[in-house]
């Protein structure tokens, strides 16, 4: 990474709440450094208490903090189709919802895609909001965020402008099934930078860089849905330099990231963090 790495915060789920909070009463769990303190950027900071009504096309909202896509003209991997209209803010959690795609909507199917659903023209319809502006370390970012209870990502990344440099605060497949229980009980914490020709993707590998708790019986999905009563995980990352990163969870340092040695926490294995 360099020291001019400038990132974007982009959100990307299929159904998914980010909840309202007040600012002055939340701790913020990362050391700014000696002699330093933490300041609110209000311009990437947002509660969502306020409203903005599902729109059909490209909008800004939040006081022009956030618009209803992805930083730039793609719209999804495969056959995921991300939409302006499922999107939207209800006066308490920015929700973000996801819909089952057909050749009866009013899109054209992405030709290039891979027919992963069996059927050339079905997919899976789901949003993602990005910020009007940008971080640079050093920064916390954290996000409050409860995980889709399907098989599909609830994320929260942030990415840099040519899409070289990309750190997964969170990555998560919530919905448990006999394909994904692993992805679905661990989230993932991990950044990637990209070489694109010849294309090339240095991402930390191996098992150290999910996390999951005891707590966490079947998947994040079901914690969060709890019948209805939804829970949150608060996540972030306090990015210190261009190569060192630290992940937490719930107020909790998870894990450590320095260039290319990393240690996790990781509470089933009944363990304390290593270096790999």
């Amino acid at each position: 990474m360099t020291h001019n790495f400038v990132l974007t915060t982009i959100f990307l789920f299929s159904f998914f709440s980010l909840q309202a909070q007040d600012w002055k009463d939340i701790p913020i769990p990362a050391d700014p450094g000696e002699d330093k303190i933490w300041e609110l950027q209000e311009n990437v900071s947002d509660d969502f208490n306020y409203t903005f009504d599902a729109s059909s096309g490209k909008t800004d909202f939040g006081n022009n903090k956030w618009y209803n896509f992805y930083h730039n003209a793609w719209d999804g991997p495969g056959t995921t189709y991300w939409k302006y209209n499922h999107v939207w803010v209800d006066g308490s959690d920015l929700l973000i919802t996801s819909s089952r795609w057909s050749q009866t909507n009013e899109d054209l199917p992405k030709t290039n895609a891979p027919n992963k659903m069996g059927k050339p023209n079905d997919g899976i319809n789901a949003g993602c909001i990005t910020s009007n502006n940008k971080v640079v370390y050093p920064v916390f970012v954290e996000a409050s965020v409860s995980v889709a209870n399907i098989a599909l990502a609830s994320d929260v990344w942030l990415l840099s402008p040519d899409d070289t440099q990309e750190i997964d605060i969170i990555e998560c497949y919530g919905g448990a099934d006999s394909n994904n229980a692993f992805f679905a009980k661990d989230i993932h914490l991990s950044h990637h930078s990209f070489i694109r020709n010849p294309f090339q993707d240095y991402q930390p590998r191996g098992k150290n860089t999910w996390y999951t708790r005891s707590d966490i019986t079947t998947s994040w999905g079901d914690y969060c849905w709890n019948n209805g009563e939804r829970k949150y995980v608060n996540i972030g990352v306090n990015w210190i330099s261009p190569f060192h990163f630290e992940y937490y969870i719930d107020g909790e340092l998870v894990r450590v990231l320095y260039d290319k040695a990393s240690a996790t926490k990781r509470e089933t294995l009944g363990i304390t963090p290593t270096l790999v």
